[in-house]
C-alpha cells in the first residue's frame, strides 16, 4: 500500500468522480477510493475528513461543469433564445451525466464549496435572464424554468416520462417567459 503523501487531494477527487460517473453514487465509499488508489482507507482522511466532503467537492464540480456547458451553449446569443439554449444544455448535461446530476441535487445542508459553485451558475443565469428586461419577475421566471427542467429530468430518469415525446421544450420555455413578462 502507498504512503498517504504519495497521493494528492486531486488524485483522490478524480478517482471518486470516476467511480460516481461509471458506477453511480452508491458505489462511492472511502474504502473503494482507497482500494483503487492502492491505499489504506485511513490515508484518505489526511485529505478529506469524510465521504460527505468528497461528495460536496463532486457536486461543486458538477455545478461548475453545468455552468460551462450552459455558457458554451448560449455563446453570444441573448434574450429568450439564450434562455432556451441554456435550458437545452441543462437537460443535455443531466442526460449525459445522470449520477453527477443526482449528487448535485441531493438534499443536504448548505455547504460553502457547493454554494459558491451554485452562485456562479446563478450569476450566469442572472445575466442571461437580465437581457429580457423583466427584473421584477426574473427570479420567478428562473425558478419556474428550473422547476420544469428538473421535473423533466426526474420524470425521465424514473421512466415516467419518455425522453422524446415530441414535447416542445422551446415553446414551453417561451410560454413561461411570456407569462412572466406579461404579468408585470
Amino acid at each position: 500500500m502507498a504512503f498517504p503523501t504519495k497521493t494528492s487531494r486531486e488524485e483522490i477527487f478524480l478517482t471518486a468522480i470516476e467511480i460516481v460517473e461509471r458506477e453511480g453514487i452508491k458505489s462511492l465509499s472511502m474504502r473503494e477510493i482507497a482500494k483503487r488508489l492502492n491505499l489504506v482507507p485511513n490515508a484518505l482522511y489526511h485529505h478529506f475528513k469524510d465521504r460527505a466532503e468528497i461528495e460536496a467537492e463532486i457536486a461543486a464540480a458538477g455545478f461548475r461543469r453545468l455552468t460551462k456547458m450552459c455558457q458554451k451553449a448560449v455563446g453570444k446569443t441573448t434574450g429568450s433564445e439564450a434562455v432556451v439554449k441554456s435550458s437545452f444544455a441543462f437537460l443535455e448535461f443531466a442526460r449525459e451525466q445522470p449520477e453527477l446530476y443526482k449528487i448535485m441535487f441531493k438534499s443536504r445542508e448548505p455547504i460553502p464549496v457547493i454554494m459558491a459553485a451554485i452562485t456562479e451558475l446563478q450569476e450566469f443565469n442572472n445575466g442571461t435572464y437580465g437581457d429580457l428586461n423583466f427584473d421584477q419577475k426574473m427570479e420567478e421566471a428562473q425558478y419556474a424554468i428550473f422547476a420544469m427542467l428538473h421535473g423533466i429530468v426526474t420524470l425521465t430518469s424514473e421512466g415516467i416520462l419518455e425522453e422524446n415525446l415530441g414535447f416542445n421544450l422551446r415553446a414551453a420555455i417561451l410560454a413561461l417567459l411570456t407569462k412572466s413578462i406579461g404579468d408585470q
